[in-house]
Parts: C-alpha cells; structure tokens; sequence
C-alpha cells in the first residue's frame, strides 16, 4: 500500500472506443498492474525486517542487573553470623542516561514487478538516526528523505518523494530476549504518466511493527578471548500499515487501505574477540519469511501473493572501540554494508543495498 511503490491507487479513465484491440490489452494489463501493490517490496523509509532486527540489536540495553549475591558465615561455633559478598560481583547499576549514538544511513533499493509491463523501480534513502538509553531502555529516531522512479517498456512512469520519521522503543526481556516497536510516519508526493496522460498525487502512511528477537550464543566455536562468537538470531515480528491516497489529480476520490504482515527472521551471527576481549567485526546472515494475513484497499484489484522471502547479509567493522563502566569493550565508530534480496513470490522481487555509519558518545 506504499506510494512509492504502489501505483495501484493511480486513477485511469476511461479509454476511447476507437484504440486498437491490442492496444486495448496493453492498457488493461497496465491497469491491473498499477492496482497491484507490491506488498512485500513495501520498506522504503520503514526497512526491511531484517533492518529492523539489526536497528534493535545495535547498542541494545542491558537487563536490570541483579543483587549481589551474599553468604552467610559463621567464625566459630557459637559465634554471631554474618554476610559476606561472594567472590563474584554483581554488575553495576545501569546510568539513567547512556550510549547517546548519531549515525548516517544511505540505501539503494531496485525493485521489478512481475505483472506484464511491470514498474522497474529506482529507490534512494538518506536516513540520519540517533538513539540514547533510558536506564534499560533504548529509544530510537530516525528522520529519512525517499525518493523512487519507476517506469517500463511501454511508457508508463512513477516518480515518489517521501519523508518520514521512524520512533523506536526497545526494551530487554530477561537474558536473551529483546522486544522492538518500531513506529513510522510517512507522506509522499508523486507524479505519474499512464496511458491517458500525466497524473499527480500525494498520500500518507503510518505503521507499527512489533517484533521479539531472541538470541543465543551456541557452543560451535571459542574465540581468543576464549567465549562463544556464533549467536542463533531467532525473530518473529509482525507488521500493520495504513495508508490513504489523496489529492489524485485528475479528480478522482481517496484511496484507503491497509495490509498486516506477519514475519519470521533466523539467522547466524559470528563476532569473535580479541584476546583481550575487544570485539573489530561481526558478519550476519539472515532469512525472512513474510506472510500477508490482511489486506484491504478501497479501489478494487487482485490480491498480492501471500507469501514472500528474503535472505541477506551484513558485515559490520569497528573503527573505534572503548570500555564502558564494566570494563566492556563497546563500539564507539561503526561502519556497515549489507545487501538483502527479498521475493520468491508472484508479484515482485527487490535488491536492497545499504552503507551505514554510526558514533557512540560513551
């Protein structure tokens, strides 16, 4: 239901009786296909799943420590007991304010729809998040500017500019548990030309995408620091969008609609450390499955395909690293790239490409 990627709300009308038959086809299917949304295409601005399960894993809060643990002992028999703090301390008490991080993010999405005549879309992001840490707490912003251009072999076009902001809370469960909301505002500005001349648009979306990751470092390998660096990265996740087109020029009325998303991300991390336990690189690879469980749109078309998959990579340096209050190594200068493909389905497939930056104050 995106804009940028969903030219299904583009108003046609109607076609003059004396076009050719053939023509009259290639129109129609053009049609279907500008009423078709690419569903699983749809992460401009928001990211793909696995952006988001990365967002949340980067600088991640910690759980409440808990108590340090005593013993109690006797001197002698007969003599008063007495506490003494076992030979492991506790860790310390999270600041109140902590791991203030800014970071620059560019991606590069190019997306085919498979209908006849399909949109081959050009997609560009500039993203500027900055997150902190309440306590255990971590909120995330992040401010992105789109801008896409579609088009194909028969004259058809698209060309989107959005911006948007995306909030994000995350919070730990427990050990291995970390729960994610991600929530995202977003408004575009088109102009397109079908076979009946030029058009123009505008629309705004919001969307929510609560997701659990769970992870886990699994007895494969030992480091030199002598820990485990391969985690098993389990996420399931699920993502609502609302959308409204409006402003469609020639008149036409609004569009509305709405789609749920259920995903499902495994994947493997490896982040071995030094003999001093400082940590320079991580490489991670996941796969999503996504699944549509609802969609409406108020303008009448096909349902999109059901289900689609998506499988990426990501290789992570840091460039400066420091201690924090525990004495553990922590990423201070970061920099990514990632690449994921997203599609196996009948409507659309996706190459996403990012580059990304980021610096933690302390």
């Amino acid at each position: 239901m995106d804009a940028t990627q969903d030219a299904s709300f583009i108003e046609l009308s109607p076609m003059k009786s004396h076009i050719s038959s053939h023509r009259f086809l290639y129109a129609f299917a053009l049609t279907l296909l500008l009423y078709s949304p690419a569903v699983f295409a749809q992460n401009e601005g928001i990211g793909t799943f696995s952006d988001l399960v990365g967002e949340a894993r980067q600088a991640a809060p910690q759980p409440q420590p808990s108590p340090a643990a005593v013993v109690m002992t006797q001197a002698a028999p007969g003599m008063k007991m007495f506490a003494v703090p076992s030979a492991t301390p506790a860790p310390s008490t999270p600041s109140l304010f902590s791991a203030p991080t800014v970071g620059l993010e560019y991606d590069y999405r190019r997306s085919q729809e498979k209908a006849p005549n399909g949109l081959t879309n050009d997609i560009n992001e500039i993203h500027t998040p900055s997150s902190f840490r309440l306590a255990t707490t971590k909120f995330g912003f992040d401010h992105f500017h789109v801008w896409s251009d579609g088009s194909n072999d028969i004259g058809a076009s698209q060309s989107v500019t959005s911006s948007g902001l995306k909030v994000t809370v995350t919070q730990p469960i427990g050990k291995w548990l970390l729960f994610s909301l991600p929530l995202v505002y977003k408004s575009d500005d088109g102009d397109a030309v079908t076979s009946t001349g030029p058009q123009t648009f505008s629309s705004y979306s919001y969307a929510a995408a609560p997701l659990l990751i769970f992870s886990i470092q699994l007895p494969l390998l030992k480091d030199a620091a002598g820990d485990q660096p391969v985690a098993l990265l389990l996420s399931p996740g699920y993502r609502l969008k609302v959308t409204e087109k409006n402003r469609i020029r020639p008149f036409s009325p609004d569009v509305d609609g709405w789609t749920g998303t259920f995903n499902f991300l495994a994947g493997i991390e490896y982040a071995p450390k030094t003999k001093d336990g400082d940590n320079k690189w991580k490489i991670t690879g996941t796969t999503t499955w996504s699944h549509l469980t609802n969609y409406y749109s108020s303008k009448p078309g096909p349902r999109p395909d059901d289900n689609g998959f998506g499988l990426g990579a990501e290789v992570a340096y840091n460039l400066l690293t420091f201690k924090d209050s525990t004495g553990q190594y922590q990423p201070k200068l970061t920099v990514k790239i990632s690449y994921q493909y997203d599609g196996f389905n009948q409507d659309s497939y996706q190459h996403t490409a990012t580059v990304a930056s980021s610096y933690r104050f302390w």
